[in-house]
């Protein structure tokens, strides 16, 4: 499956809430990714948001965390902290945080 194929399936999978299904197919697309691009590539920030989605629909907080702070650095540098893109993934990485100390 290419890296496309296989980001697009997950995203697909955690569309329509199965998350588990959905995590090694989005791993396997974001460390695909990040071995051929750069940090703040479109694509590779897209497949963090979905890992980052995914986590925390599975109640892996800590890890939601950490891919919504490198998405929301990403997204900043790329688009700048105005652009719709970046306001959603900060509004993500607020819920996961919220969350987490729900679950605490």
């Amino acid at each position: 499956m290419t890296l496309g194929a296989e980001l697009g399936y997950a995203y697909a999978l955690a569309s329509v809430e199965r998350p588990a299904e959905a995590l090694p197919h989005i791993r396997r697309a974001l460390a695909g990714y990040e071995r051929i691009f750069a940090p703040d590539y479109p694509l590779l920030l897209n497949a963090r948001q979905t890992l980052s989605v995914v986590l925390d629909a599975l109640g892996q907080h800590a890890d939601a965390i950490e891919q919504g702070e490198m998405l929301v650095a990403g997204r900043i540098r790329v688009l700048g902290p105005a652009h719709p893109w970046t306001v959603h993934a900060e509004e993500l990485l607020r819920t996961y945080r919220e969350g987490a100390a729900r679950t605490a």
